[in-house]
């Protein structure tokens, strides 16, 4: 039986996929609690001098609808420090 992968959890599965990677080049990262608009994950180099916001977009390879991102996805938002990633998953 195969059981279909909520988007919340592809969602979540992307962020905390940002976040091991960031860990894994020695960059602490950190998932920020659900329905912030603004950004997904926060990240701080080891010497804490600086840090980004990061937002995360995810989609299952089933989608067959595309990306659905709006044209200001990226936009900075007043945040010098932002970055936007997006990320397709297989389910």
């Amino acid at each position: 039986m195969i059981t279909r992968i909520s988007n919340n959890m592809i969602g979540s599965a992307g962020e905390y996929y940002v976040c091991a990677e960031l860990c894994r080049r020695n960059i602490l990262a950190l998932v920020t609690p659900k329905n912030n608009p603004l950004f997904d994950v926060i990240a701080v180099d080891s010497s804490s001098q600086k840090t980004v916001s990061i937002q995360v977009k995810t989609m299952s390879l089933q989608n067959e609808q595309g990306w659905k991102l709006g044209k200001d996805i990226c936009q900075k938002r007043n945040n010098q420090k932002f970055i936007c990633c997006t990320r397709q998953y297989e389910t």
